[in-house]
């Protein structure tokens, strides 16, 4: 995801380009970004150091971390892309909203959840009431950003994509994930 073609092009042609980096390491990088915009600023800890980490004590705290970030990330993304709007010349923005996955840090009205239930659980049928109250947070958020975003006279091209398809929980605990078809 960081260094990638499309990228490199439009700041050939010009085009400012923006990251939101989030804590999920894929999208924290961001080598061609002039401008990164939200909470997360450090790179973070590697691949490694997040693997040693989640098995031993301070799992606790990298859980609590993730799950703070995950929340003030997509919080400021919703607040801050339509002041896209007052850079001047083309920008390109990148951005990774990581819901509806898990951590579950969001109920339908957009409180926390808590901290003891972000977790896909297959045997607690509250799981999918989770999930899909963190969907109807996320696009109700969405339905508020979107006419803002195109009452600029600039004529915004928004593309909306997800990174995958349905995840399927069975009873067992078997993890489906399911492809995109348009990607």
């Amino acid at each position: 995801v960081d260094d990638n073609r499309l990228e490199r092009f439009l700041k050939a042609m010009g085009y400012r380009i923006v990251r939101f980096p989030t804590w999920l390491r894929i999208t924290r990088v961001a080598s061609h970004a002039d401008l990164r915009l939200g909470p997360i600023e450090s790179p973070g800890p590697s691949r490694f150091a997040e693997f040693v980490l989640a098995r031993s004590l301070f799992k606790y705290v990298l859980d609590r971390t993730q799950v703070r970030d995950a929340r003030d990330h997509t919080l400021a993304v919703f607040d801050l892309l339509p002041t896209l709007a007052n850079l001047e010349g083309p920008t390109f923005a990148f951005v990774h909203i990581l819901c509806p996955h898990e951590p579950f840090v969001f109920d339908a009205q957009g409180g926390p959840v808590p901290f003891a239930d972000r977790e896909w659980d297959p045997a607690n049928p509250d799981s999918n009431a989770r999930y899909l109250d963190q969907v109807r947070f996320i696009n109700g958020e969405v339905d508020r950003l979107l006419p803002r975003l195109l009452s600029d006279e600039r004529r915004p091209i928004i593309v909306i994509q997800g990174d995958h398809g349905p995840l399927v929980h069975d009873a067992r605990g078997t993890h489906y994930e399911f492809g995109i078809l348009n990607a």
